[in-house]
């Protein structure tokens, strides 16, 4: 029992330094990197401010530290420091007038290792002005263009109407329904056709896009995210 015991405080001894050092690990060079960044509240190891942020309405948290520490300030998702603008003054000068310094993307490892980087959602920059031109050449060669895009919003606004007057004047949840019209406007554009907001194909379609982006925005998957960056980038 004696040996068993001294075992085990070894083990978790052992386990506890391995913990302290990939802490450490992790942490290296946040100092200096605090120095660099806009204010911003201070992140707890491995998680950042993850913990803190309300998944229900993150907005109200981010206009709290904007409050706090101005219209520019920082926050730390996972190991990751993201910058948050509030204010359109402070938008504006990012989005316009330093464009190209804010024009970059969140990279994503799934989507970086199943395009090699090459995806129109993982591309930022030059690559992603090519690959738009590309796209839209593409989209144009399978009948993109020939209808407007005014005349299919149209379309999909008297289906969203319709879809309203389904409800006979009762109270009902016009989130999914919003966000149906649009997915089928986009449906319309790349596939040439709409789809029913109750056709299986679409809604299959609907689900697994919003849960794939669903677990990349929870707090499991920025960590998950961060934890295979580093993999991808070599």
């Amino acid at each position: 029992m004696d040996i068993l015991s001294v075992l085990q405080t070894n083990f978790l001894s052992l386990v506890l330094c391995i913990i302290v050092f990939i802490l450490l690990w992790m942490n290296r060079g946040k100092k200096s990197s605090f120095e660099r960044l806009p204010p911003g509240p201070r992140p707890a190891p491995l998680v950042g401010n993850l913990f803190q942020i309300g998944l229900a309405e993150p907005y109200k948290y981010y206009l709290e530290l904007c409050n706090k520490y101005g219209s520019v300030c920082t926050i730390w998702l996972a190991n990751k420091p993201v910058i948050i603008l509030s204010g359109y003054k402070t938008i504006k000068d990012a989005l316009a007038t330093q464009g190209e310094e804010f024009n970059g993307r969140a990279q994503y490892p799934f989507l970086m290792r199943s395009t090699n980087g090459f995806g129109v959602l993982a591309s930022s920059g030059q690559r992603w002005k090519d690959l738009r031109r590309f796209s839209i050449m593409t989209l144009k060669n399978f009948g993109m263009g020939r209808r407007s895009v005014e005349e299919r919003v149209q379309e999909e606004a008297r289906s969203l109407v319709k879809a309203f007057h389904e409800f006979d004047g009762a109270v009902f949840n016009y989130e999914e329904l919003m966000c149906n019209a649009v997915s089928n406007v986009i449906c319309s554009i790349v596939f040439g056709h709409r789809f029913e907001y109750k056709d299986p194909e679409f809604l299959l379609l609907y689900d697994t896009i919003n849960a794939y982006f669903d677990v990349l925005n929870s707090p499991i998957g920025i960590v998950w995210n961060e934890c295979l960056l580093s993999s991808v980038d070599k």
